[in-house]
């Protein structure tokens, strides 16, 4: 496991670096909105370590955000391309910086979590259901981590707005995990701002949430990493692409098994006419004892109630080799 073990001597050699990011601006359709414009800026460019915090969510706590909070809300259409400005400063790039727009040896996955709301300018962010719709973790073929992405293309990250999200206010959480400290808990260290959105156009998607504080544990192997541990998972919910193609594959399935069913109970039946035809001509084709129970035997044991009761979906997001970090059970 090359991947792993340069990990592992990450992890085992961190320590010194404090070479932090900031999440500062927020491109839409290749148009900056502007310099902390409509985004919940931290004064203080450190990390956040305890998980079970309210300050996981937009950060806070040793990472006082700027007061007021801004007053912009982003109009962003459904299926734009966005883009977060990260810096290693709170003044936007600096060239001079070889920490900007993070020290590289913050090595780590950068994931994109929305959460509807009714107004984006709330100042209550407790209690509110998020949902992920972009990650990007390790290659492992290249041994490649979203944050060395992050700093050769200097600190802007790509992403969609899914089409299927309703349309209306949201904030828009950016997160940064640096791993290099993740040899006890706490040390992996988020780098997260909040921006407030408005969606204009969509779906009507309702893609499974979850709730910060909560979604992380400080015991999850993909935020605590241990030189024994064999491999590096990624605890993390699904994207909401992940969400729509498990269920593209789970409707795939059922359609199978619908008609594999149909396909089983008709030449059952054929089968059964022609003995029918050729040995009782005095009986109907449901009148012959146990056919009924035959039947539904063949029509339980295909429609799915007895083989397939769902689809299990196994992520390989920011993982090491073939560590399988995620499994969830689509009903």
């Amino acid at each position: 496991m090359v991947a792993f073990s340069k990990l592992v001597a990450a992890v085992v050699l961190a320590g010194s670096a404090s070479a932090h990011t900031i999440f500062q601006q927020l491109w839409v359709n290749g148009v900056a909105a502007g310099q902390n414009v409509g985004i919940r800026v931290p004064t203080y460019n450190g990390p956040i370590t305890d998980v079970s915090t309210n300050d996981i969510i937009c950060n806070g706590g040793p990472n006082p955000l700027a007061t007021p909070l801004p007053s912009a809300i982003i109009n962003v259409p459904s299926g734009a391309t966005l883009t977060m400005e990260w810096h290693h400063g709170g003044n936007g790039p600096d060239p001079n910086d070889a920490s900007d727009p993070v020290d590289p040896s913050h090595k780590g996955p950068i994931m994109v979590y929305l959460a509807k709301v009714d107004n984006a300018l709330t100042t209550t962010v407790t209690g509110l259901k998020w949902f992920k719709i972009y990650e990007d973790g390790l290659d492992v073929a290249t041994n490649t981590w979203a944050v060395d992405k992050f700093y050769a293309n200097k600190g802007f990250v790509d992403f969609k707005i899914p089409t299927c999200i309703p349309p209306g206010n949201y904030l828009l959480r950016g997160e940064l995990l640096a791993l290099h400290g993740a040899g006890s808990y706490p040390g992996a260290q988020f780098y997260l701002s909040c921006a407030q959105i408005n969606i204009v156009g969509g779906g009507s998607s309702s893609p499974p949430t979850v709730n910060f504080p909560g979604a992380y544990s400080g015991s999850d192997p993909g935020i605590l990493l241990l030189p024994t541990t064999v491999d590096v998972c990624d605890p993390r919910p699904p994207t909401i692409y992940l969400w729509r193609l498990v269920t593209h594959l789970y409707n795939i399935c059922s359609n199978f098994i619908h008609h594999f069913a149909n396909y089983h109970h008709q030449l059952a039946d054929h089968h059964y006419r022609h003995f029918l035809s050729s040995n009782l001509h005095d009986h109907q084709p449901h009148d012959h004892p146990g056919y009924d129970n035959a039947d539904n035997h063949h029509w339980q044991r295909w429609n799915g109630s007895a083989v397939v009761r769902s689809v299990w979906w196994y992520r390989m997001d920011w993982s090491d080799d073939m560590c399988f970090g995620y499994l969830q059970e689509i009903e």
